[in-house]
């Protein structure tokens, strides 16, 4: 078994990384960011990030061991007007926020315009890690 294949673009003296909180798979990475990306990008590096949860998820394979990175930020919360379902199997789902102890914000919650979503996110793939 060969050495997998990292696709984010973040290296480190030729190494993947991504502070703490990255995961090494074999899949593509994507990011989210609510507050500075755009659906127009291709979600495939930090400054070309999507900006909804919708466009971001819909980018990754099921079963491939794609990586969706949520950038947070002090502002940026993701909010859900529905259930997510998170259907697709082998992807995973991690939040990048302050490496702070208090007010740590890598969230996503229930618009207040939308009430009783219940439950909030779906999973009904399996072997997602969320983190």
């Amino acid at each position: 078994m060969g050495m997998p294949n990292f696709k984010s673009g973040i290296k480190s003296k030729g190494i993947p990384v991504l502070g703490g909180e990255g995961l090494f798979t074999k899949g593509d990475s994507f990011f989210l960011d609510p507050v500075n990306g755009n659906d127009g990008y291709n979600g495939k590096t930090p400054d070309k990030a999507f900006k909804t949860l919708a466009v971001a998820y819909a980018a990754l394979t099921d079963g491939a061991g794609d990586v969706l990175y949520y950038l947070a930020g002090a502002t940026s919360l993701t909010g859900l007007s529905a259930t997510l379902t998170w259907a697709k199997s082998y992807t995973h789902f991690v939040g990048i926020c302050a490496p702070t102890i208090v007010a740590q914000r890598a969230r996503i919650f229930q618009l207040s315009t939308a009430t009783g979503i219940s439950p909030l996110i779906n999973i009904t793939g399996s072997g997602c890690i969320f983190k």
